[in-house]
């Protein structure tokens, strides 16, 4: 995964909890259990996928293999604002290096592992959830995500770079601004919020963290 990390713009917000070594298992099974994001550190720091994955790696075994990303995406805090249909190209991962390297802003998103060949063992999950359904791979450069609501409890895995996560428990939706037309969606700019267009905002308790490789989220 690749995301740019920037500063943040402070108003209510605290330290996303942390859990290392021994203290993962027990400390995942509480925030399962209270439906809270727990960062796990280092839980993935082993895994081939950590030590081996870069854009680099990804061109070389799975280059030839066709994708859907979107490019040359704007510099927008609120990504959900922009119409999908308008960036999205058909490329090869190869190319698509080529356009990250470039400094494009540009992003895969939830791709199928199993799409891309000779991936699938450099990773295990069954020690975090054993009831494991889907593993998907986001890859992205200069990008970010917006405000969001996750249906499903996962983990995400942080295996390149450094990721920035800002959250917000369900209880706080009234305070995000969702989009008229989707209850899973923010309006708000949560590194620079515009205050007078979202005041609501200011009263939202968020939580923050930065993911390094091999770091692992509990959502």
């Amino acid at each position: 995964m690749l995301q740019r990390v920037e500063g943040l713009q402070h108003l209510s917000r605290s330290e996303i909890p942390r859990a290392r070594g021994a203290n993962i298992g027990p400390a995942l099974a509480l925030h399962r259990a209270r439906k809270q994001p727990l960062i796990l550190e280092g839980a993935g720091a082993e895994w081939r996928a950590v030590k081996l994955w870069s854009p680099a790696y990804l061109a070389e075994i799975a280059g030839d293999v066709e994708v859907r990303p979107s490019v040359g995406l704007p510099d927008t805090e609120v990504p959900y604002s922009l119409h999908d249909k308008d960036y999205r190209r058909t490329m090869t991962v190869r190319a698509f290096v080529e356009l990250m390297r470039s400094g494009d802003r540009c992003y895969i998103d939830q791709i199928p592992v199993e799409r891309l060949p000779g991936l699938s063992q450099d990773y295990d999950f069954t020690a975090l959830a054993s009831d494991k359904k889907a593993v998907s791979l986001w890859i992205g450069a200069n990008t970010r995500s917006g405000l969001h609501f996750d249906h499903i409890d996962n983990l995400f895995a942080q295996l390149h770079g450094a990721k920035r996560v800002l959250m917000a428990a369900p209880e706080e939706a009234y305070n995000l601004h969702l989009f008229p037309d989707s209850h899973t969606k923010s309006e708000v700019a949560p590194e620079h919020p515009d205050l007078a267009a979202h005041p609501r905002f200011a009263r939202a308790a968020m939580l923050q963290g930065l993911l390094e490789p091999g770091d692992i989220l509990f959502v």
